[in-house]
């Protein structure tokens, strides 16, 4: 996480956020969300613990899998 600004750290938190409450709200473990979105539960990990940047591709991955907008996904950080 070296380098980010603070509204880089405070967007990727929000997203994150709302990442681990779709999958509460789905009544899903890490697995089962990591298994969902294709990847690993370590991988999953790491999105949700704001260990890594999303890359577009993830973002389209998040919302074509989970069948959510993008706006639900980024509802925090406007």
């Amino acid at each position: 996480m070296k380098n980010r600004t603070e509204r880089q750290k405070t967007q990727l938190a929000a997203v994150c956020r709302k990442l681990k409450e779709i999958r509460l709200a789905r009544n899903l473990t890490q697995k089962q969300m990591a298994e969902v979105l294709g990847i690993t539960q370590n991988a999953y990990w790491r999105w949700e613990n704001q260990k890594v940047y999303f890359k577009s591709n993830h973002i389209f991955l998040i919302i074509t899998k989970l069948k959510i907008k993008a706006e639900e996904l980024f509802e925090y950080c406007i």
